[in-house]
């Protein structure tokens, strides 16, 4: 041992790495005291599979995203969502979790929204599915930032599914009436088994994914570039004319004969 090299063979790591790994040490011991609870609680096994999924992703939005960023603001199964006024339609929709800034009190910008897919294909008795809702909210949001200028923006989506299969989605409007949502990542979501608990490592990471296309990138996150367009509103390129009203949900009605 008085042989080796430590500077040829090992390398120290730098000050702001070890700092990055006590975070994520620290953030998924959080998750993991979060979780416990409802994975060892048989009480609550008798919830419908979608709100079971909803308590388990409670703590990794908490603990991933909200705690994390200043002046975030977020809502479960209560936000309601409108077309701007240019683009009104009357639609209201209601997404599972929204994640959401507040710059001015009379108007709200949302970065990102979950849907949980419930048994059966229908929302709230429309024929459409969650895929479907989470598409025309993110279109709703990618609306109002063109409306307030903001350049290159991107709005992100979380789809889970029955099958606790979670796909994250991205969509930008680059081109004229061209929304492009694309598929960012699948991963599989914790389920109320303990050896799930393994599952953390790899669901952090997908998160965080998220987490940097929104807030972290230095100079191009969507929610910098926001309050960049609020700041110099005149300066900004006008694509008003790219955007489209979202279509309206289908609803089931009765033929008189």
């Amino acid at each position: 041992m008085k042989d080796f090299n430590l500077k040829q063979y090992l390398e120290f790591m730098e000050d702001d790495m070890l700092i990055a790994c006590c975070t994520m040490q620290r953030t998924a011991a959080k998750i993991t005291k979060g979780i416990i609870p409802h994975i060892f609680n048989k009480s609550l096994n008798g919830q419908g599979e979608a709100n079971q999924i909803i308590e388990l992703l409670r703590p990794f939005l908490l603990h991933c995203w909200i705690s994390q960023i200043a002046r975030m603001k977020y809502e479960w199964l209560i936000y309601h969502l409108l077309s701007p006024s240019q683009l009104y339609s009357g639609q209201l929709m209601m997404p599972d979790y929204v994640l959401f800034v507040e710059p001015y009190s009379s108007i709200t910008f949302e970065l990102c929204f979950v849907e949980v897919k419930r048994k059966g294909n229908h929302y709230k008795g429309n024929y459409e599915s969650d895929l479907v809702k989470l598409g025309k909210e993110v279109q709703i949001t990618i609306n109002k930032l063109v409306l307030q200028r903001v350049a290159n923006q991107e709005i992100v989506g979380l789809l889970i599914k029955e099958d606790h299969v979670a796909t994250s989605f991205k969509m930008d409007l680059k081109y004229n009436g061209q929304y492009r949502m694309m598929k960012i990542s699948e991963f599989n979501f914790i389920r109320k088994a303990p050896d799930d608990i393994l599952l953390l490592p790899t669901i952090m990471e997908k998160l965080n994914q998220i987490k940097i296309i929104l807030f972290n990138r230095i100079s191009t996150s969507t929610l910098k570039k926001l309050y960049e367009a609020l700041r110099n509103k005149d300066d900004q390129e006008d694509l008003t004319s790219y955007i489209r009203t979202p279509c309206t949900s289908p609803v089931h009605t009765k033929i008189s004969q």
